[in-house]
């Protein structure tokens, strides 16, 4: 299932690559443990595992938190849920470009959104 935007606005892709990072050349995959609200949305993330790169991780943040999630039911209503997440933040040497690949889910069932930005 991939999530969706709350509106036009608020989106997370290879533009969300911070700059710092970028400049550092700074890589890495970050892991996060998402609570949502019944509604889908994000009510808190935690770092489970650093990338190592401190911009990285609050953009990972920021990324998680800009989705509304697919909402699971028990018996007929939407609940609270926790999901893991990972961010994983690339250059490509080559051309200077950027991949970005947000990864989430339950261990053995993400979804994935992968952007690319020259």
């Amino acid at each position: 299932l991939m999530p969706a935007f709350p509106d036009g606005t608020n989106r997370c892709d290879a533009s969300s690559y911070p700059q710092s990072a970028i400049d550092a050349r700074a890589q890495g995959m970050t892991l996060l443990s998402a609570h949502f609200n019944d509604n889908g949305t994000v009510r808190k993330t935690d770092v489970v595992k650093s990338s190592g790169n401190a911009d990285l991780d609050n953009a990972a943040i920021r990324c998680a938190t800009a989705f509304r999630y697919p909402v699971p039911l028990l018996n007929g209503k939407p609940i609270s849920f926790e999901r893991e997440m990972m961010v994983n933040f690339s250059l490509f040497r080559t051309r200077n470009t950027i991949f970005l690949t947000i990864i989430w889910g339950e261990p053995n069932s993400f979804g994935q959104l992968s952007q690319t930005m020259q």
